[in-house]
């Protein structure tokens, strides 16, 4: 049937209806519109839309719209749109891009870029950066870098280098050095060494060494060890050693060993004793003893015992002989002295 007036064609066979005025087809059976000229091919039953010029799909019931030229789909329902050609979905809903091809997906709601490919995960919002590969995390905010493979914590802030395998704590900004497994603290500024386990003190810049444990004071430079606990002090450049509690010194370069006590002088090169408190010398080599208090000389190995007051009187009064005797010089006193 032809509506010439309208334009319009009608097969009631098929159920099409044509509008020739608008290029339009109606097919009744199917429930298809067809605009010839914008191209439009409309699915009333399903509630599809195909736009053959512009290469779209829209899908009404579902609610997408499916772009072939731009090779794109919109899900309005869902809230998402992939773009097949550039590998991406965008998830307006939980407000995602996940980029198939670089392997990323970045979470806007949770300022999260996570990197698929490289092992890669920054967060935004908490200022991190975790590198799965490399085993490594920044903490922007905070100044750390942890990486897990070495055992590493870096501290930019505190300026602490951290090492958890090694049991090690490097403070830069102080210079310090702390290992925790031998119990050392290293402090680089000054020049000391602490060894908390065996309780001792090194300075390198002094040359000295400290040890709690055995109450010692070593002083490289001056050549000095000092022993609280026994009492000792020794001085190597000048050869003496100190005993406190015996109250000894002893002077190894010229041999000798005072009792501060027992008031003795021992001259171990003369072979010499002086007990100053009895006032007595005693000459070892010699086998003498003087007694200065009493004026009294021993030789213990001839046997003899001298009175040094006596003797002294007998030789004045033979100087004063001899004297008188012409051409005698003061030597031959001395000889007849000692005779």
């Amino acid at each position: 049937m032809i509506d010439i007036v309208k334009g319009h064609l009608i097969d009631i066979v098929k159920g099409h209806l044509i509008d020739i005025l608008k290029g339009h087809l109606i097919d009744i059976v199917k429930g298809h519109l067809i605009d010839i000229v914008k191209g439009h091919l409309t699915d009333i039953v399903k509630g599809r839309l195909f736009d053959i010029v512009k290469g779209r799909l829209i899908d009404i019931v579902k609610g997408r719209l499916f772009d072939i030229v731009k090779g794109r789909l919109i899900d309005i329902v869902k809230g998402r749109l992939i773009d097949i050609l550039k590998g991406h979905l965008i998830d307006i809903v939980k407000g995602r891009l996940i980029n198939i091809v670089k392997g990323r997906l970045i979470d806007i709601v949770k300022g999260r870029l996570i990197d698929i490919v490289k092992g890669r995960l920054f967060d935004i919002v908490k200022g991190r950066l975790i590198d799965i590969v490399k085993g490594c995390l920044i903490d922007i905010l905070k100044g750390h870098l942890i990486d897990i493979l070495k055992g590493h914590l870096i501290d930019i802030v505190k300026g602490h280098l951290i090492d958890i395998v090694q049991g090690h704590l490097n403070d830069i900004l102080k210079g310090h050095l702390i290992d925790i497994v031998k119990g050392h603290l290293i402090d680089i500024l000054k020049g000391h060494l602490i060894d908390i386990v065996k309780g001792r003190l090194i300075n390198i810049v002094k040359g000295r060494l400290i040890d709690i444990v055995k109450g010692r004071l070593i002083d490289i430079v001056k050549g000095r060890l000092i022993d609280i606990v026994k009492g000792h002090f020794i001085d190597i450049l000048k050869g003496h050693l100190i005993d406190i509690v015996k109250g000894h010194l002893i002077d190894i370069v010229q041999g000798h060993l005072i009792d501060i006590l027992k008031g003795h002088l021992i001259d171990i090169v003369k072979g010499h004793l002086i007990d100053i408190v009895k006032g007595h010398l005693i000459d070892i080599l010699k086998g003498h003893v003087i007694d200065i208090v009493k004026g009294h000389l021993i030789d213990i190995l001839k046997g003899h015992l001298i009175d040094i007051a006596v003797l002294s009187q007998r030789t004045v009064c033979i100087s004063n002989i001899l004297r008188t005797i012409p051409h005698v010089k003061l030597r031959n006193c001395m000889l007849i002295v000692r005779l």
